[in-house]
């Protein structure tokens, strides 16, 4: 994805969930590659849960997510 795109999120859970597909991963393999559990990263996309400042800067180096995108959603 170029990082000149920029796609309308809603919610940190809703950019988790946007990349995640887009890098055709299972909540189970995102899991596995930032060192949480599969139930994390489903309650991370679905608002339950929010990641930690360290697990975010994972997620967005794993998922690709551009910096403009992640620090305009970050709370």
């Amino acid at each position: 994805m170029s990082a000149d795109v920029f796609i309308p999120i809603s919610s940190p859970g809703h950019l988790l969930s946007v990349y995640r597909s887009k890098s055709q991963l299972s909540q189970a393999e995102l899991a596995k590659l930032i060192d949480v559990s599969a139930q994390s990263v489903h309650n991370y996309e679905n608002g339950k849960q929010e990641p930690s400042a360290s697990t975010w800067s994972k997620l967005v180096d794993v998922l690709k997510i551009p910096n403009r995108e992640a620090l305009a959603i970050w709370r």
